[in-house]
């Protein structure tokens, strides 16, 4: 019966049509009509002859992949077919690649591939590739590959503790932030991205923090009773109608630009001085039209445009506005020299705020105090904007 058999296929059609089409160089023919001769070895074989011809690299994988279709459970066939595929899969990946999901599925195939055609160096290489450094090893250790293994089991070793390191570091970064440690946080933080494998959300919560960090000697505090106290520590304290000004005002006749008061050194202390910043309507001091600096010292009041009075005192080197009139009536802005405490009184607590390097930080001497509705027992908090703070039972925002 076999030898019947074999006589049918031999003189059947379909094989003679499968081998004009071979000797015509029609391989996709010839391995259809192969296959209806039932020989799978010469359909196998026409495959990786079309692989060879293919003009692109997706034309040769679709032949390897009929081809290891069609090996089946030949061994043999399978050490041809298979490897021949994995190395078409990693020729397109090196070329197109690693970046999606689906381009490392693609890896992961070819290595499978090698493993099964015991390519273990190859196959270790491929999941190395992808970061699968547990495959990895498992694939050099099948082939007895010492050297790689021992480099692999190495740079896993170096993963685990970059790992460690990477949740220590971002655990005190939660820590620092919950405890108002906001340096110490963005220091942490940095430290994660470091070491992390992944970095984009580490990075987009470093833009946060860095966009919420204040670091130009100016703050405001807003009580939820309405209180809104402007602290600075810069050396020029600028007024007018422009937003960016340190005290905004929007009372008529009063120029975006308007007046300047310049911290300057006395002795130990700092003192003040003011001057017109190039006003249509001028600046005056005690009625006198401002014609260059003038310092500001004990209390009074000066002048801007035809209407506005802004009251000042300076004590010890703290300097106190408070707008007396118009629009803004009742706004204030508490200045100081960088280290100097400045108190939280006018908002109803017990609390003093200095500069340091343009950062504030708040003091507080005693009683409750919860940072963003957590309870904190440091006595100091660097403020960023956005911070809620309830201090013995006062609500205050960072603006």
């Amino acid at each position: 019966m076999g030898g019947v058999s074999f006589l049918k296929r031999l003189f059947s059609s379909d094989r003679r049509a499968a081998l004009r089409a071979e000797a015509t160089g029609d391989f996709e023919l010839a391995a259809e009509r192969y296959a209806l001769a039932g020989e799978a070895g010469a359909v196998v074989r026409m495959h990786l002859a079309r692989a060879e011809r293919a003009k692109t690299r997706s034309q040769e994988i679709d032949a390897l992949r009929d081809a290891v279709h069609w090996a089946r459970e030949d061994d043999d066939l399978l050490m041809q077919a298979r490897p021949a595929l994995a190395l078409a899969l990693l020729a397109q990946a090196e070329a197109e690649g690693i970046a999606t999901v689906r381009d490392k599925e693609r890896v992961r195939e070819a290595a499978d591939l090698l493993q099964c055609s015991e390519r273990y160096g190859q196959a270790g290489d491929a999941y190395a590739s992808i970061g699968d450094k547990r495959q990895a090893i498992d694939a050099y250790r099948a082939g007895g590959l010492v050297a790689k293994l021992e480099l692999a089991l190495g740079e896993e070793q170096d993963v685990r503790e970059r790992g460690r390191a990477e949740r220590n570091d971002f655990a005190d970064y939660e820590m620092y932030m919950l405890g108002g440690e906001r340096d110490q946080a963005l220091s942490a933080l940095q430290q994660c991205i470091e070491v992390a494998e992944s970095t984009s959300e580490y990075r987009r919560t470093l833009d946060e923090l860095e966009t919420h960090l204040i670091v130009g000697g100016k703050v405001q505090l807003r009580a939820r009773r309405g209180i809104l106290m402007t602290l600075t520590a810069t050396s020029e304290i600028l007024l007018g109608r422009d937003p960016i000004c340190d005290l905004s005002l929007r009372s008529g006749g009063i120029s975006r630009r308007h007046a300047l008061v310049a911290q300057e050194h006395q002795g130990a202390g700092a003192g003040y001085a003011l001057s017109d910043a190039g006003s249509r309507n001028g600046t005056r001091l005690a009625g006198m039209p401002l014609e260059s600096s003038l310092p500001l010292a004990g209390t009074g009041a000066f002048q801007l445009g035809d209407n506005l009075e802004v009251a000042f005192e300076v004590d010890d080197g703290r300097l106190h506005l408070r707008v007396e009139g118009g629009l803004d009536r009742g706004a204030q802005l508490w200045a100081a020299r960088e280290g100097q405490d400045m108190s939280l009184s006018p908002l109803g607590i017990e609390s003093l705020l200095q500069f340091r390097e343009g950062r504030p930080f708040l003091r507080h001497t005693g009683g409750s105090l919860e940072l963003n509705d957590e309870p904190i027992a440091l006595g100091e908090v660097q403020l960023i904007h956005g911070d809620r703070l309830l201090i013995e039972g006062v609500e205050i925002e960072v603006m």
